[in-house]
């Protein structure tokens, strides 16, 4: 359906009415797309939007992750802050059990065919001309992440193709715990075959290409490289391979930054048990979301159940990146099931005629309910999901339940830091999501951070729980406590 087409996203023309301080333009062209990760500004009111997915061009299936249960019942805590020691009862924790809590996966993302970073030079070579993916390896200051028994990947450069390198990254290493993760760089190594004919790497490969990639426990990160015939071609004298790196830095470093990662596994809210009043609406105009997701990088709304349209959110009110969702699965004779599934479209570059709408897949992840990855859940939460940055900003969701049904969800954000010694946050009806409108907001305090441990640190990366108080005199949603616990997702 053409309703169903892919648009594109312009920087500096969204309609949103929050201000753009902080955000750098960083795309060349239309044809890339941008999702943003939201954080909160310098002020007290302020919004600040930032950046955090330049270019979005996937096919395939990213691998999925697996969020399933670590935590126990709920756990007395003691606290301390400027009003002295308090007791209380963190009633929600995040449900990651096993090996995979001791684990993040970096899924590395090749994107093969010409036109998905908006640079096209037409047919180079032909489908025959492929690329062999060597070692591939990562590593920083804690040490080496390899898969040395994995084997490599055949990336046909002419067609639309994604295919992704997992390497798990251990959290305990020798005596120690880590909370995060960075690597800085990526080493890309390639060899070239056409017709069966191997024609070795070219001047330039390996390469070693600046990065971002945030590892946290449990959770899946996504590193997007764009490889094709027009990055890499054949001398017609030689016949020897050439890399072009003026084409692979514009399409995939056109800010002369290192390319980022994002998180790639949302944690889904059901929205069905709201008053429709209170959902957000869809692209559509009519259809009211019944779901919304959070990664602590970007948000996305779907409609209601396990399958059925999705949209990941992004700078333009208009324009979301349009995608559809499936269902999780149980496990079933011993093996274990796996997340749900999204995809979002962009269109087929290579499209002959405008007047047909022929889409391809430009990214597949996951989602699990909030019901699978936290255990002890209470009438009234209170979530923050940290960002692939890392640090003292985290998407914040507050939501309250009769049963087992939300019955009103707020969204925003958290600055563990606000001042010196405590932090802040902003919250807003989940209405507002598309609209980023902020009226109705709900703002507070942030004190007595807590790690693993239960013990107080100054440290974002260790902070796991806390204490939130509303400002004083806030006329609060029915259902909403003025002061308790909050849970970071964060293992």
């Amino acid at each position: 359906m053409a309703s169903n087409r892919v648009k594109d996203v312009q920087l500096g023309k969204s309609s949103r009415s929050v201000p753009f301080d902080g955000v750098q333009n960083c795309l060349t062209s239309t044809s890339n797309l941008a999702i943003l990760h939201r954080q909160l500004g310098c002020g007290p009111m302020s919004r600040k939007e930032t950046l955090v997915l330049r270019k979005w061009g996937f096919v395939g299936v990213a691998v999925a992750v697996v969020l399933v249960g670590c935590a126990g019942g709920g756990t007395t805590i003691t606290t301390s802050g400027s009003g002295g020691g308090t007791t209380a009862l963190v009633t929600s924790r995040v449900n990651i059990p096993g090996s995979a809590a001791n684990y993040g996966h970096v899924e590395i993302g090749f994107l093969t065919g010409q036109g998905r970073g908006g640079f096209r030079v037409g047919m180079r070579v032909g489908a025959a001309f492929i690329a062999k993916l060597g070692h591939t390896e990562l590593r920083d200051e804690v040490g080496l992440v390899e898969n040395p028994l994995d084997g490599g990947l055949t990336l046909p450069l002419a067609g639309f193709q994604f295919q992704t390198k997992t390497l798990d990254v251990p959290f305990n290493v020798g005596s120690s715990r880590y909370n995060t993760r960075l690597f800085t760089s990526y080493n890309l190594d390639l060899s070239f075959e056409q017709g069966g004919s191997a024609l070795g790497s070219p001047a330039g490969i390996p390469l070693t290409i600046p990065t971002r990639i945030r590892a946290l426990p449990g959770r899946s990160t996504m590193l997007p490289i764009y490889v094709d015939d027009a990055i890499f071609t054949i001398d017609d004298t030689t016949g020897s391979v050439v890399f072009n790196q003026s084409i692979f830095d514009a399409v995939n470093r056109a800010d002369g930054k290192p390319i980022k990662a994002f998180i790639n596994d949302y944690v889904s809210f059901d929205l069905a048990g709201l008053p429709a009043g209170e959902r957000p609406v869809m692209n559509d105009g009519a259809t009211l979301a019944g779901r919304v997701y959070f990664t602590g990088d970007n948000y996305a709304i779907s409609e209601a159940g396990n399958s059925g349209v999705f949209e990941a959110l992004t700078l333009s009110v208009d324009s979301p990146i349009l995608g559809s969702f499936g269902p999780p699965a149980a496990g079933t004779s011993g093996m274990p099931g796996h997340a749900g599934t999204f995809s979002v479209y962009t269109p087929n570059p290579t499209n002959p005629d405008p007047t047909v709408t022929m889409d391809i897949v430009a990214l597949q992840g996951t989602w699990r309910d909030y019901q699978s990855v936290l255990t002890n859940i209470s009438s009234f939460e209170i979530i923050t999901f940290p960002s692939s940055d890392d640090n003292n900003f985290q998407e914040m969701v507050a939501f309250t339940r009769t049963g087992t049904t939300i019955t009103n969800l707020y969204f925003g954000f958290a600055d563990f830091a606000a001042t010196a010694t405590t932090g802040a946050f902003h919250l807003w009806p989940v209405k507002n999501i598309v609209s980023a409108a902020v009226d109705n907001q709900l703002d507070g305090e942030l004190t007595n951070f807590l790690n693993k441990n239960q013990t107080s640190t100054s440290s974002f990366v260790s902070t796991r729980y806390g204490s939130y108080s509303f400002a004083a005199g806030s006329a609060l949603p029915g259902g909403f406590k003025s002061a308790g616990n909050f849970t970071v997702f964060r293992l």
